[in-house]
């Protein structure tokens, strides 16, 4: 298992929801990277091979956790 990771737009929702998961308690909380691909360039090619498609998009085992669009829910 990689090391989890956090891409984030720097937008005060991804900020907070950022604050949020380093808020928990240890042991629950993994040691988390922060991306903001925005400023890390050279991070992009990669958060689109982990099949990041939107912010916030936590990563977790080399995947890319999205919840359901409500619209897909209709």
């Amino acid at each position: 298992m990689g090391r989890p990771l956090f891409f984030h737009a720097g937008c005060p929702v991804c900020l907070s929801t950022r604050r949020q998961v380093l808020r928990a308690p240890e042991p629950e909380r993994p040691r988390v990277e922060g991306v903001p691909p925005a400023e890390q360039k050279t991070r992009i090619a990669g958060a689109a091979a982990l099949g990041v498609g939107f912010m916030p998009a936590p990563v977790l085992d080399h995947q890319a956790l999205h919840g359901a669009s409500l619209a897909d829910l209709k």
